[in-house]
């Protein structure tokens, strides 16, 4: 085959991968590998304490499902007590097992490596939660820059109603030259709006 098309096919699986990672399913199947994790290490650390790690146990349920209800309500708020638990619960199991394994030697270098996994897809759980809300900022700032620009100053500035022979229903807009107002837009819609209701507000008086 065409070494061309060999190679734009992996580019093009590849983007689609990340694009894959960067989705929500992704991140929740990570989470949940985590949640495993962080189980398994709570139990290995406090074995001993029934009633504390039943209490760990509720807290770890309650924070993991709260961080998935702020994911898809896209509330980032709901998902950092469970991202500061996780950290926390492993960097203190990897600090414990550092310390375990410079104590009782190559026995401890199995809890060894597994702490050091679980902290590393801890990073990549955190990577891909801020790639996910990146591309949704992203998102949202395209969809604002589409938005059409406000009306400027010399547009809201001359308002005459129509006097002929009957009231009219729409006001006469006619732009001013001798305007010493700027022309730059109004920061926002809804004070070009309340701009625009104010130099109405005479016109009406006077009718």
């Amino acid at each position: 085959m065409n070494l061309h098309v060999l190679r734009f096919a992996a580019v093009t699986r590849f983007i689609d991968l990340m694009n894959w990672f960067k989705c929500r399913r992704s991140y929740c199947l990570l989470s949940v590998g985590n949640y495993t994790s962080g189980l398994i290490i709570v139990t290995w650390l406090i074995s001993d304490y029934g009633d504390v790690l039943d209490a760990l146990y509720c807290i770890s349920s309650c924070l993991f499902g709260i961080a998935i209800t702020g994911l898809y309500l896209y509330r980032p708020l709901f998902m950092l007590p469970d991202i500061i638990y996780k950290a926390a619960v492993s960097f203190c199991a990897l600090f414990y097992s550092i310390q375990e394994t410079d104590a009782t030697g190559q026995k401890a270098v199995s809890h060894l490596i597994l702490v050091m996994l679980a902290v590393g897809l801890l990073f990549i759980e955190n990577y891909l939660l801020l790639q996910l809300w990146s591309s949704k900022q992203l998102e949202s700032q395209r969809l604002a820059q589409r938005r059409p620009p406000p009306p400027t100053y010399d547009q809201l500035s001359t308002l005459e109603l129509c006097h002929q022979t009957g009231s009219c229903p729409m006001p006469d807009v006619k732009y001013s030259d001798d305007v010493n107002r700027p022309e730059t837009p109004p920061p926002c819609y809804e004070l070009a709006v309340a701009v625009l209701r104010l130099s109405l507000q005479p016109r009406r008086l006077s009718l």
